[in-house]
């Protein structure tokens, strides 16, 4: 999800049973709504959250605008060096590339609009290429 749709979460939005978050036309960039399924870790950690009041996942001084560099001071703090949170949308967008699922479906995710998008938060490094001719090689050149 993108930072401003998380900062902005409410609990009406969050459906941990499904393990899901439904994101509203008003809620997205794009304005398109969408369904972005949560991983176990994260449905885990929001079971253990408090809840608030007022329906709000986060504080409401939550914002992507002072989440971000906290993100990255924190980062710097432990010795992280040269990663901004923004970033790890790249590597989910990777990963789930690399795990097989098709660029269609992670852009319906990440909640892109076009493929070239989709393209752009894909990294490829060399064990993808090689990956990639193992696999068009069949059994015998997979080693696993």
């Amino acid at each position: 999800m993108r930072l401003s749709e998380i900062t902005g979460l409410r609990w009406q939005q969050v459906d941990l049973k499904e393990g899901m978050v439904r994101l509203a036309q008003a809620d997205t960039k794009t304005g398109k709504s969408r369904i972005v399924p949560l991983p176990s870790g994260a449905v885990e950690a929001l079971e253990a959250w408090p809840r608030r009041l007022d329906g709000r996942v986060f504080e409401p001084g939550w914002t992507a605008g002072n989440v971000s560099p906290q993100f990255t001071r924190l980062c710097r703090k432990v010795g992280v060096e040269d990663l901004r949170l923004h970033d790890l949308r790249h590597t989910a967008a990777t990963r789930l590339r690399r795990g097989g699922v098709d660029v269609v479906t992670i852009g319906a995710i990440l909640g892109h609009r076009t493929l070239d998008m989709v393209k752009r938060y894909q990294t490829i490094d060399a064990a993808d290429l090689k990956e990639a001719v193992a696999r068009a090689s069949g059994p015998k050149g997979r080693k696993r």
